[in-house]
């Protein structure tokens, strides 16, 4: 009797194997890229750009439903197509100025488990319709449209580039994303708190990056830089917080005889400009500098009750310069 049971058992398991809820991928609708502007009445209007299935070189195609979230236009789309909607490959979503006034709303659901992607990048449309970016980019050099969009919003591919994720904006609700006019990306659009605050240029990205995540080798002043991620540090002057970042570039110029102060006074110019504009006159923690003074509160309510990013009017930053010097093709450090 129990070598029946046995039996019986082992032939049940080789049934029950597999997915239950599994999708043939020839049955899916991978979404790349996806725009939000303002539609009618209040509502949002989602542009989803589709991997076209029929097509041998990634070409893509558009759907375009209103709603008044997320998932209401993604159910109205759901009826236009036959196979079912996947937001594994998703790599964009661009967002209208208009419609990142109130950005909180506007990608309400994509910090939801089903479609959440920490890697996506988020961006803002110079102008009054981002959908009309997906016929201004063309990846000819790239047949897949996810791919195209991974390398042409990276911010290791320039330094004036800002490469933002959604994740990054749902931690933090004030940072730098990157400005999208026509088929380039230059400058940032500076959120505040969940609202689009001001519009920067190829000089406000290179500060932010520099002050966020430092720099790859890139071209700055007729020179090469590259610095790792600046050294914070945090302290009280007269009852108010200061914040002091310290940079390491490495310079290396690339025509003779440049003079590699230069490029240290114009870097230590533009990050104070920066730094006046959008952190110490706009109030805006831009560079998350906040958290660096959680530690000297005893919980998390007091240091949130405190404010402190109102209350910064005090930011330094310091640029050191390691000079590089090319020499009978060896790299010589001074």
């Amino acid at each position: 009797m129990r070598k029946v049971i046995v039996i019986v058992l082992i032939l049940s398991m080789t049934f029950l194997t597999g997915c239950y809820d599994y999708l043939d991928a020839e049955n899916m609708s991978y979404v790349t890229a996806v725009s939000v502007d303002m539609g009618q009445g209040g509502q949002y209007e989602y542009c989803f750009q589709f991997v076209n299935p029929l097509s041998e070189e990634g070409e893509f195609i558009t759907y375009i439903a209103q709603g008044n979230s997320l998932h209401a236009a993604i159910n109205k789309v759901s009826q236009m197509i036959t196979r079912r909607i996947s937001f594994t490959h998703i790599k964009l979503v661009a967002v209208s100025m208009k419609a990142a006034e109130e950005l909180d709303k506007a990608i309400a659901g994509f910090n939801a488990s089903r479609f959440y992607r920490p890697d996506i990048i988020l961006g803002v449309v110079y102008g009054d319709k981002a959908s009309e970016m997906f016929s201004s980019f063309e990846p000819e050099l790239e047949g897949n449209a996810a791919r195209y969009y991974e390398l042409e919003f990276s911010a290791q591919n320039s330094l004036s580039k800002v490469s933002t994720t959604v994740k990054d904006y749902f931690s933090y609700n004030s940072c730098a994303l990157p400005l999208i006019s026509g088929s380039t990306i230059n400058g940032i659009a500076v959120i505040k708190n969940g609202h689009l605050f001001a519009l920067g240029d190829e000089d406000d990205a290179i500060c932010y990056n520099l002050l966020t995540k430092g720099a790859k080798q890139s071209v700055f002043s007729d020179a090469l830089i590259s610095c790792r991620e600046p050294s914070v540090k945090e302290s009280w002057k007269k009852g108010k917080p200061h914040v002091e970042y310290s940079i390491k570039v490495d310079v290396s110029p690339l025509i003779k005889y440049k003079n590699t102060e230069k490029v240290k006074y114009e870097l230590e110019s533009i990050l104070t400009v920066f730094t006046n504009k959008y952190i110490i006159d706009g109030h805006v923690d831009l560079l998350n500098s906040t958290r660096h003074f959680k530690k000297h509160f005893l919980t998390e309510k007091e240091w949130k009750k405190q404010n402190i990013a109102s209350d910064i009017n005090d930011i330094g930053v310091k640029v050191g310069i390691i000079t590089t010097e090319t020499k009978k093709g060896r790299s010589v450090v001074n």
